[in-house]
């Protein structure tokens, strides 16, 4: 295990290919940019950790990240320096996959009736929590099968909700993001043939839904 950086509140190793290990310490705060072809994540300069990852600092650590997703981390005033990963070729997340999350912002914009069907308009709180579910979605299945999870289609759905939609060859499926906290996701899918799946997604159910998706990768 090589250490890249190592002073009073941060330890930064490179632990194996695909992830760098950082050991959060004592900073008051923590910005990281993602910059995927040149594009910058979400279209700005740096945001917050926590809001990329959905990471609680108080109870993890030490922390993974993706070589592949992370350019530069930038620690605050109090740290006051700047560290550079080294480009590493993509083998989470297809470069379309962030694009198409960038993509999708856009209709936050929406207004009510956007659709001349009485259709309410999306907030960014539920934005938020679709794109962090699909970001952790993602690495659960690198993690659990070694292979790259296919770009979905981001949707505007119905009842302010955000839609998932994969279709290949050989399977479609369709997650379906909702506005309320208290209502969980709901999942469809159909291999073609004889099999069609639906439900709603708790955490059981999660590592299922990923053996479905590989048994029809």
């Amino acid at each position: 295990m090589k250490m890249i950086n190592n002073n009073s509140q941060n330890l930064i190793y490179e632990c194996d290919k695909d992830f760098y290990l950082f050991s959060a310490g004592s900073a008051s705060k923590i910005l990281v940019s993602i910059n995927i072809q040149k594009k910058d994540f979400i279209a700005v300069s740096s945001i917050d950790l926590n809001s990329i990852f959905s990471i609680d600092r108080s109870s993890v650590n030490p922390i993974f990240f993706p070589k592949n997703a992370i350019s530069t981390l930038i620690t605050d005033s109090e740290i006051g320096e700047e560290i550079k990963f080294p480009s590493i070729s993509n083998k989470v997340f297809e470069p379309e996959f962030f694009d198409e999350i960038t993509e999708s912002k856009r209709f936050l914009e929406l207004e009510d009736n956007w659709d001349d069907l009485g259709s309410k308009s999306y907030k960014l709180e539920t934005w938020v929590k679709m794109k962090d579910f699909l970001l952790k979605f993602a690495q659960d299945f690198y993690s659990r099968s070694s292979l790259i999870l296919p770009v979905p289609y981001i949707n505007p759905g119905k009842a302010s909700a955000f839609d998932l939609h994969w279709k290949t060859k050989s399977f479609e499926l369709l997650l379906r993001i909702p506005e309320e906290h208290n209502v969980p996701i709901s999942f469809y899918g159909d291999n073609y043939e004889n099999i069609k799946i639906r439900g709603t997604l708790e955490k059981s159910k999660l590592d299922s839904l990923i053996e479905w998706i590989r048994l029809y990768f």
